[in-house]
């Protein structure tokens, strides 16, 4: 395996990656159809369980199980994301909907990856980086309030799936060394 600084190069990246991918397929998606419910969600979760596969963090069991396992729990973290955190989550629902979004993405991670060890710790990071990096994407859209809205997309996407795939680097690969 890679060593940490490499791991969490190659997670930053593949964050990067999946944000702007995000982004891109919003802009071409219908507004309100199904796919862009789900679209981001998909995008993110087959770029990290391919990191993920790539750098043996998953079990020793089918991929695919572990692919749809992680696909699901992240469609799942980006609809709680939005219809549950950002929408009940006053009064600050970007930062509701980062906890809530990494809270459910880490707990996917736990089950898809076999976490066993130290799972207190990567939860809190993952959790926190979360909520803190939404929180300030508002803060940045509140600062420069003429920010055009496809910039401000992105920034949101890039920013909170890039960050979050570097907290899951550096806190979670301890976690599963640990009992492998």
């Amino acid at each position: 395996m890679s060593t940490k600084r490499n791991l969490a190069l190659k997670f930053l990246l593949a964050g990067m990656v999946s944000g702007l991918l995000c982004w891109l397929g919003g802009l071409l998606a219908p507004e309100h159809s199904l796919l862009i419910k789900i679209f981001p969600g998909v995008i993110f979760g087959v770029v990290l369980y391919l990191v993920g596969r790539h750098e043996g963090l998953a079990p020793q069991r089918p991929h695919g199980l572990t692919c749809a396992i992680i696909v699901a729990t992240s469609v799942l973290s980006w609809r709680a994301a939005v219809d549950i955190g950002y929408m009940h989550g006053r009064p600050l629902p970007m930062l509701a909907a980062g906890a809530l979004g990494a809270l459910v993405l880490a707990l996917g991670l736990m089950w898809a990856w076999h976490w066993r060890r130290g799972m207190a710790v990567a939860l809190c990071a993952i959790v926190a980086t979360g909520a803190l990096v939404a929180q300030a994407v508002q803060w940045l859209w509140d600062t420069y309030p003429t920010m055009d809205e496809v910039v401000e997309v992105s920034v949101l996407f890039v920013g909170w799936q890039a960050l979050v795939m570097l907290a899951i680097a550096l806190s979670v690969p301890t976690a599963l060394r640990e009992h492998r």
